[in-house]
């Protein structure tokens, strides 16, 4: 949703489209996964930019502000890289909370050693 990486867009915006903020928080819209989806795009409607091309091509995109995919509706393979600046805490093993127990992944991943090796950082193997 194009703007919503800049805080004063998102509080304008805010302000402006929400008639009672008792029912909808604008602080609620930057805690991880707590936002209902009915929610933004109601509010944030006209910044709203589907990115979509043909299979085999890939999308860079800086995912600060709020963004979503869909659910793939097909088996597909996917890759996921995260760059930054700062360590990567979702996905390092030496974080105190772990790759995620094999048990998140199971039927989902593949149990190969290389699909195991792919995503030791994420799930355990």
């Amino acid at each position: 949703m194009r703007g919503t990486h800049r805080k004063e867009f998102v509080e304008q915006a805010y302000n402006e489209r929400v008639a009672d903020k008792s029912l909808f928080p604008v602080d609620r819209l930057f805690l991880v996964a707590s936002y209902q989806e009915r929610d933004v795009p109601s509010l944030f409607n006209p910044e709203i930019e589907p990115v979509i091309g043909p299979a085999g091509h890939g999308v860079l995109e800086d995912t600060y502000g709020l963004h979503k995919g869909d659910v793939p509706k097909t088996p597909r393979l996917l890759g996921w890289v995260r760059y930054g600046l700062y360590n990567n805490v979702t996905a390092y093993n030496d974080h105190p909370s772990g790759p995620a127990p094999h048990a998140v992944g199971a039927g989902r991943i593949p149990d190969t050693p290389r699909h195991k090796f792919i995503n030791r950082l994420l799930v355990e193997p």
